[in-house]
Formats: structure tokens, C-alpha cells, sequence
């Protein structure tokens, strides 16, 4: 403990001297004092070297108090290659093709940690959207839930974490992701819907374009994502990504139906077309 450094001395809590870090600079001071060694190792956070209160009489241990809010210092998303452009800039998109991405991050202390879509506080966001740790709980791992797919080419994600001694959440503020998977893990999504419903025996087109007219002689022409024909029924399904307009067709009950998917997750775009065809086949 006894160094060459220098040592700031404090006097109920005022600056009282500067000395040489020597046991007699210690001695000569007041009966009482904190002993602080200093270490401006980052920024705005002051490091407290092993010190004691000392007096002529005798030597007694001071209770440092630890940081208990929780902060993040790194951000990696770690599909498709893995990009760490959010460490410099959030607003500077990082890029894949998984709809549910993972990203690796750090926190300062031992923490817990959930990512999300939305901006969200850690005690609201689901337990399934709860990161996983690697090594020791200040690396974390969150992946995308199917819950929170994403569904939009500029698509945001959000992390959240919070510690058990410190009901503060430290939130990322929004990430921005480039999702190039999003229309095709429709597109999948609609091909699972038709599989679970029609079975077999069905035949099914991509990028159709479809003429269609009702009994009124009102007529509508679109193009569709995907189109499932069985025997005499046509079902048609679309999803309408940023800047892109709904086709907006009419039903011709009992041989044509179709349906539009914006805002929605893949695994809701397979669960409304299960359940469209089934009503209808």
C-alpha cells in the first residue's frame, strides 16, 4: 500500500492535503482521514485503490460500495459474420439476413439482460425475450424470440438490462438493423401455412398475377407473393413490406380468397393462412 504515489488525503469529506504515498506523510496527518489511491481508468469513473481510515491508535478496513446500476459497453451482432458498427454509431445499421438475429454484449457488472423491438424497460419486456450468459454474467448473448421476428427490411432491436441490487434499467436505445431475410421468411412462412392446410394435391405460384371480377362487373388486377390453387379454389397471399401498397382484392366466395400481411410477425403470416384456408377449402 505504501508506494511512491501520490495520496489525496479528505477531512469529513473535504480535500485536506496531497502527499507522497509514505507511511510517515500518513502519520502526520490528522487523527482521523480517508487514505484514497486514484486511477482515472475511464471516463467519469474513479477507481479506489485498498485504503484505510488511520489513526495513531489504530488501523480500520473502509467499506468501498460497489456500482450496482448496470451499463453496456459492447454491441456485436454476431449473425451473418457479425458487425460491431453500433459500438461507434447506432445509427449506423448493421446488416443480415436472419429475421431473428443475436447479438453478444458486455456489461460493466454482473447483470441481467432481455432484447426486444421494442423500447422497452427490462422489467416489462417477456421472460422469453431474456438473454443468455457465456463465460460469467457480464457477457450476455440475446437472440430474437419468434415472437419478435423481424418484419421490416430497416428494422430496429432494443436491449434492456438491469442488476439485483439496482431497480435502474440501462437500455441500448434503438439498434438499427438492416433485415434482408424478412421477404423471404414471408414468402417461407405462407409456403408452411398452405403445406399444413391443403396437404397435397395443390399447386403453388410465386409473383402471380391475378385478374379478378364480381358479380357487379367490378374488377381488380394484383400481383401476389404467393398463390396456392387446389382443384377448383385459389387462395392468394401478399406481404406489404416499407414503401410497397396493398392490392387490396376482393373475395369471389367459394373460389377465390385472399389476404395481405403488414406489420406482423412470420409466424402470425403461417397462422392467418392455416387459418383462411381451412374456413374456405
Amino acid at each position: 500500500m505504501y508506494t511512491n504515489s501520490t495520496t489525496e488525503i479528505y477531512v469529513d469529506n473535504i480535500l485536506n492535503k496531497s502527499l507522497p504515498h509514505t507511511l510517515a506523510n500518513v502519520l502526520a496527518a490528522n487523527n482521523s482521514f480517508f487514505l484514497f489511491g486514484r486511477s482515472a481508468f475511464a471516463t467519469g469513473t474513479i477507481k479506489l485503490d485498498n485504503f484505510s481510515v488511520v489513526n495513531l491508535s489504530y488501523i480500520q478496513t473502509v467499506p468501498v460500495f460497489p456500482n450496482t446500476t448496470a451499463s453496456i459497453r459492447d454491441y456485436n451482432l454476431t449473425s451473418d459474420g457479425g458487425c460491431t458498427n453500433w459500438i461507434v454509431n447506432k445509427n449506423n445499421p448493421c446488416s443480415t439476413f436472419d429475421t431473428t438475429p443475436t447479438v453478444f454484449i458486455r456489461t460493466n457488472i454482473t447483470a441481467s439482460c432481455a432484447i426486444g423491438i421494442n423500447d422497452l424497460n427490462y422489467s416489462t419486456m417477456n421472460r422469453n425475450e431474456s438473454c443468455s450468459t457465456t463465460g460469467n454474467s457480464t457477457e450476455h448473448v440475446c437472440t430474437l424470440s419468434d415472437q419478435d421476428e423481424l418484419f421490416y427490411e430497416n428494422s430496429s432491436v432494443y436491449i434492456s438490462c438491469i442488476t439485483s441490487l439496482d431497480t435502474t434499467n440501462s437500455t441500448s436505445s434503438r439498434l438499427i438493423v438492416n433485415a434482408g431475410g424478412v421477404e423471404n421468411a414471408a414468402r417461407k412462412a405462407m409456403e408452411i401455412g398452405m403445406s399444413n392446410s391443403l396437404g397435397s394435391g395443390y399447386s403453388v405460384y410465386a409473383d402471380q398475377k391475378l385478374y379478378s371480377r364480381n358479380s357487379a362487373n367490378n374488377q381488380s388486377v394484383g400481383v401476389f407473393d404467393k398463390v396456392a390453387k387446389k382443384l377448383n379454389k385459389i387462395w392468394a397471399f401478399n406481404r406489404i413490406g416499407m414503401n410497397q401498397s396493398k392490392v387490396g382484392m376482393f373475395n369471389i366466395t367459394p373460389v377465390f380468397y385472399n389476404l395481405e400481411f403488414w406489420n406482423v410477425t412470420n409466424t402470425s403470416i403461417r397462422l392467418e393462412v392455416e387459418k383462411l384456408i381451412n374456413a374456405t377449402k
